[in-house]
């Protein structure tokens, strides 16, 4: 594939699994190696520990390759140390190499900033960094707003994530819809960005990339699908190239019951994409249709009936065993019928208040068939 040494790509991508545990704390996986390894630490910080397991052994290595790369985008500049971090671009590897003369080892660079201004006390950074320093400080072409940062991606799009988890649909469309907004489906423009394949063209159409927004919308094959929905869906039709701005046009127009049977057709779509790509096969858009219904009906039955079950009165529990009071025993028996023989076995065992065996019997009695007899002489044996 083009792949000049596979260790250190290999390297690159666990140090990319690296990057996502200091990005995305949150995620399920990181949660359970930062209880493991680093429970009152972060990734960045954490040590190999004892008995590491092969995969984090490997990401821990991996380390440092972040180490040698990242660097600090500052902001208000409160969690960034001046002397320790890597926070200007200098040609010591961001480090700052002035002496600490002023300030105190562990200053952070919100101290260089001008609460007023918002902007670098140009008096101090002269006083306690170099003219290179001084230079590259100064011209940091980036105002600082305190507390008014924000991921732009997430807050603007919040109301569409709550709207696509919150929607009445299976997990796996749910998580569908969720991929396909976020643009990490294996398509032939995102395989030709990462230089996997050298056509980007879609395989069905052929006749512009092949985006996330192109296959499950604006592609003729998709538009086919589309048409035969319901108006309102039908009339949503637009020239949006990315699949996020298509799905939040769609909240806007269509029904909650629309969007359920959208969000099943479009993951058909795809599933027929991969029918096409990998088996030559090509399911028509009617069959698409009849197939996302069929689902949609069969999954809000099962949501019905699930919803009965719970609204229907439970029986009431089974009184469970309860410990005997001091000095007392209980006897428990049972019997087995055998109608052949015309016989019954009995079992009888004996227990303390404290769940000790005291004693144990097991007998048989010929010409006897009812199972009510049965149990009236076993009761009469243990008493």
């Amino acid at each position: 594939m083009g792949y000049k040494d596979l260790e250190w790509f290999n390297m690159a991508l666990l140090a990319k699994q690296g990057w996502r545990l200091v990005q995305n704390p949150s995620g399920l996986v990181a949660k359970i190696i930062k209880e493991k390894y680093y429970p009152q630490g972060t990734f960045m910080e954490a040590n190999l520990g004892r008995q590491p397991s092969y995969v984090w052994r490997s990401i821990w290595n991996a380390r440092r390759l972040l180490v040698e790369g990242l660097a600090w985008r500052v902001g208000d500049g409160s969690k960034i140390s001046i002397w320790k971090d890597k926070w200007v671009s200098t040609s010591t590897a961001r480090l700052i190499q002035s002496l600490v003369l002023i300030l105190a080892q562990d200053a952070k660079v919100s101290e260089l900033l001008d609460k007023e201004t918002n902007w670098w006390n140009t008096t101090l950074v002269h006083e306690v960094f170099s003219a290179e320093e001084t230079g590259l400080i100064s011209n940091m072409a980036e105002r600082f707003e305190v507390d008014k940062g924000s991921c732009s991606n997430r807050d603007s799009n919040k109301g569409l994530w709550k709207a696509i988890w919150n929607n009445g649909v299976p997990r796996p469309v749910k998580t569908f819809l969720w991929k396909a907004c976020n643009n990490i489906f294996p398509t032939k423009e995102n395989l030709f960005k990462k230089h996997v394949t050298l056509d980007p063209p879609c395989p069905i159409c052929s006749l512009e990339g092949e985006t996330v927004g192109h296959i499950l919308w604006s592609c003729p094959s998709a538009h086919d699908v589309w048409n035969e929905c319901t108006t309102r869906i039908n009339k949503s039709t637009s020239d949006y190239i990315d699949f996020i701005s298509i799905m939040e046009k769609m909240m806007k127009r269509t029904s909650e019951e629309e969007m359920k049977l959208v969000a099943i057709a479009a993951r058909q779509i795809w599933h027929r994409r991969n029918s096409m790509v990998f088996e030559g096969k090509f399911t028509s858009p009617t069959t698409i249709l009849r197939i996302s219904k069929d689902q949609l009906e069969t999954h809000l039955m099962a949501e019905k009936q699930e919803r009965d079950r719970r609204s229907t009165p439970r029986r009431p529990e089974a009184k469970c065993w309860k410990k005997l009071p001091a000095g007392s025993f209980k006897v428990n028996w049972d019997t087995l019928v055998d109608n052949t023989r015309r016989r019954v076995g009995i079992g009888h065992i004996v227990r303390d208040y404290g769940g000790e065996v005291i004693a144990m019997l097991c007998e048989t009695k010929d010409y006897v068939q009812d199972p009510a007899t049965a149990e009236a002489l076993a009761a009469r044996r243990g008493v």
